[in-house]
């Protein structure tokens, strides 16, 4: 079983994009966005968190990501707790280290 997860908010960061419509951007706006939603994935890898990024299953918005279930439910809490870790780290990047591109401490 999976969940799509839409982790728009954090590719996004704060900037002001109406829409993460891969139809929609702009080819060089697209390639940023597309940077971005690597880089979460990444960070998510490093913590070990093995989450797909929406565009290995063609999603149609960058920064959704499908989260495959099949493990015990300790395992999904712990996967699930380190994601929350990453996510709030990425968020404190955003004030003055850079985002994404700041390295996650583990």
């Amino acid at each position: 079983m999976f969940l799509w997860i839409d982790l728009g908010r954090w590719v996004k960061r704060r900037a002001e994009v109406p829409t993460l419509s891969v139809h929609r951007l702009t080819p060089q706006t697209k390639e940023e966005y597309q940077g971005r939603e690597v880089e979460l994935g990444d960070r998510f890898s490093a913590a070990g968190v093995n989450i797909a990024m929406g565009a290995s299953f063609c999603a149609e918005e960058i920064g959704w990501f499908r989260l495959t279930f099949s493990v015990s439910t300790e395992a999904l809490e712990t996967g699930l707790h380190r994601m929350i870790k990453v996510l709030n780290e990425v968020e404190a990047g955003w004030e003055g280290k850079g985002g994404l591109v700041a390295k996650a401490k583990l």
